[in-house]
C-alpha cells in the first residue's frame, strides 16, 4: 500500500492490522512505497499464505480482496467483512493442524 495515495486505504489497512494483531494472527503489513507488483513478488519469495489486497477502487465499492499463495485464488469479499474471514480461516487451518497433531490412542 502506498501510503501517500489514499487515508481512506491507509486507514482501513491500519485497523485491519491491529484487529489480526489482536486476534493473536501473525501478520506484515507492507507500507513501503513500491509498486504492487513488487510487494506481491516480496510475498511470494516471503511465502505468506494468504495476503489482503486493498485497492482504493475496490474499498469505495465496499470490497476488498483476499489472495491465498498456495492455490493462487483470489477471492473478493465485504471490506467490512475481510478481517473477520481471515480470522476464521486461520483459526480453521489451525485447528486443523492441531487436530492432525495430536497423537492417536490405542
Amino acid at each position: 500500500m502506498n501510503m501517500k495515495k489514499s487515508e481512506k486505504v491507509r486507514d482501513f489497512c491500519e485497523k485491519a492490522y491491529r484487529e489480526l494483531e489482536a486476534a493473536g494472527i501473525d501478520e506484515l503489513f507492507d507500507d513501503r512505497s513500491e509498486r504492487p507488483c513488487v510487494m506481491f513478488a516480496d510475498m511470494e519469495l516471503i511465502g505468506a499464505p494468504r495476503m489482503l489486497v486493498v485497492g482504493e477502487r475496490d474499498l469505495e465499492k465496499g470490497a476488498v480482496e483476499i489472495r491465498y499463495r498456495a492455490t493462487g485464488v483470489r477471492k473478493s469479499v465485504s471490506a467490512s467483512e475481510a478481517v473477520a474471514t481471515i480470522i476464521s480461516e486461520v483459526k480453521a487451518a489451525l485447528g486443523e493442524l492441531n487436530s492432525k497433531a495430536k497423537p492417536q490412542e490405542e
